[in-house]
């Protein structure tokens, strides 16, 4: 069947089979969200999968004023900035073309991508913008050369992404109701707001093995959580040698193996100070930490805060708790 991905000036045709979906929103949902304070930060108008998209392609000389994503699965495709050259999208890569910009794209003609893509915008996009740079946009990141708009996801997030998608697929099939197209655009939130991670995790470049054996670190970590554990049997879980566990797991999370398993150790603990009556000395030795005052100068580098200040933090009592 065919379906016209296109809300402005695209001029191209996707060709593929009857799993395509393509959603576009009513212009009354759009225009209610718009005027309701707490969802036009972020408002999807489109959104749609297109599985090897033959004869996919779309020319926009002066750009739209939406935010286009679109993440290729399988496959590949070309995109084109400013008439710059012509680019590679690749399996595994978001792309992301700003409001403002002039482009081009299109499926490669011998291996066609497959691709989950959604307009979206609204107030979101001014932070969004402003203050994220891609993992392949830093100096010194083993993808420097890659150009921002394009972002290297890993295959644990880009599963995630995809779910999320056909989520909103799900919703959009029934008929449309205000309480589901709000829902649409938390999840259209949760998509975007995956991509840091995504493009972080996908930056370390680790193997699938390298992924199992941290999964099998953390996992330790949450069953000993009451414990104290060393290095090298974190490493035993992970059947790594503890040299090379750190090296991976610093490069997949930013933290040190013991360093990650004390911050959720502490914010584990942080749930008990709050909730509970217990002393300081009482919960730190709860989870493994014998110095209680070894526990409050870890516990107020991780919060912010002392035991005691997070205890007294305004939330305790009558108001809001969020569990």
């Amino acid at each position: 069947m065919v379906y016209y991905h296109n809300i402005m000036d695209d001029n191209k045709k996707s060709r593929g089979d009857d799993n395509e979906y393509y959603f576009r929103i009513p212009v009354s949902f759009i225009k209610r969200i718009l005027n309701n304070p707490l969802s036009e930060f972020l408002i999807v108008t489109d959104i749609g999968y297109f599985p090897r998209a033959k004869y996919h392609n779309c020319y926009r000389n002066k750009g739209l004023d939406i935010t286009l994503f679109i993440y290729c699965s399988e496959g590949c495709g070309y995109y084109s900035i400013n008439n710059s050259v012509d680019r590679v999208v690749k399996s595994g890569q978001m792309l992301i073309l700003p409001a403002g910009v002039p482009h081009n794209y299109s499926a490669s003609d011998h291996d066609p991508w497959t691709i989950y893509w959604m307009y979206a915008k609204g107030s979101f996009f001014d932070s969004f913008n402003k203050n994220w740079r891609p993992v392949s946009a830093k100096q010194g990141s083993a993808d420097k050369d890659i150009p921002p708009e394009l972002i290297n996801i890993s295959d644990m997030i880009g599963e995630r992404i995809k779910e999320i998608f056909h989520q909103c697929f799900n919703l959009l099939e029934l008929p449309y109701q205000w309480e589901d197209f709000f829902y649409l655009c938390q999840l259209a939130a949760t998509i975007i707001s995956l991509i840091p991670r995504g493009a972080k995790r996908s930056a370390s470049r680790l193997t699938d093995n390298g992924n199992r054996g941290i999964e099998a670190a953390i996992s330790y970590m949450k069953n000993n959580i009451r414990k104290s554990i060393t290095l090298e049997e974190l490493a035993n879980a992970a059947c790594f040698s503890p040299s090379y566990l750190h090296h991976i797991f610093y490069e997949s999370s930013g933290y040190a193996p013991i360093e990650y398993f004390l911050r959720i150790k502490i914010q584990a603990a942080a749930k008990e100070i709050f909730f509970s009556d217990k002393t300081v000395r009482e919960i730190a030795e709860a989870y493994g930490i014998s110095d209680p005052f070894y526990f409050s100068r870890l516990f107020k580098k991780i919060t912010g805060l002392s035991p005691q200040q997070y205890r007294q933090s305004p939330r305790r009592g009558g108001e809001t708790r969020l569990d």
